[in-house]
């Protein structure tokens, strides 16, 4: 496939040749592109024939692929006939956008990745190290009120019963 493909006097000569089988002046055809094909032992030659007295359908018509190939310099497996616009197939139509704008979805994630981070680093950080700097301290005011509450309401007997269970565990 490389011979074929690499010799420019050898591509001029299949444009002349095309363009004498297909009865149109030299002018009208241009060579477009070529590709190896994929078994690698060809090549798929494109040319352009721009010709307002030659259609589609007049080509298929007038050639046939024993012309082709008893015209041309290299062997010839087969001829297809390319429209314009199987030639040059139309852009693909972009997708739709997204649902939601794509700052918004940015934000979005931004929110939950920073969430994710600062719970846990409030938690397991910032808390651990307001209790390593200030050491605890009970509140002992409530209990202060309680026991002056009950000591104040209880019977003389209550207190006794209650001092003596106390002893009683302690000792």
């Amino acid at each position: 496939p490389e011979e074929f493909s690499d010799e420019a006097a050898l591509l001029s000569s299949v444009l002349d040749i095309a363009a004498e089988t297909l009865n149109v002046s030299p002018q009208d055809i241009r060579f477009h592109r070529w590709e190896p094909s994929s078994s690698g032992f060809s090549v798929l030659y494109y040319f352009e024939v721009e010709n307002p007295f030659v259609s589609k359908e007049s080509i298929k018509q007038r050639t046939s692929i024993d012309d082709w190939f008893a015209a041309l310099p290299v062997p010839v497996d087969s001829i297809r006939v390319l429209s314009v616009n199987e030639l040059y197939p139309p852009p693909l139509v972009p997708k739709e956008g997204l649902p939601l704008p794509a700052w918004l979805i940015g934000a979005i994630a931004a929110g939950i990745t920073g969430g994710l981070v600062i719970c846990p680093l409030y938690h397991f950080y910032f808390i651990r190290m307001h209790f390593q700097k200030n050491p605890y301290r009970p509140h002992n005011e409530q209990m202060t009120l309680f026991v002056d509450h009950i000591l104040k309401h209880a019977t003389d007997e209550e207190v006794k019963k209650l001092a003596t269970v106390s002893a009683a565990k302690a000792g």
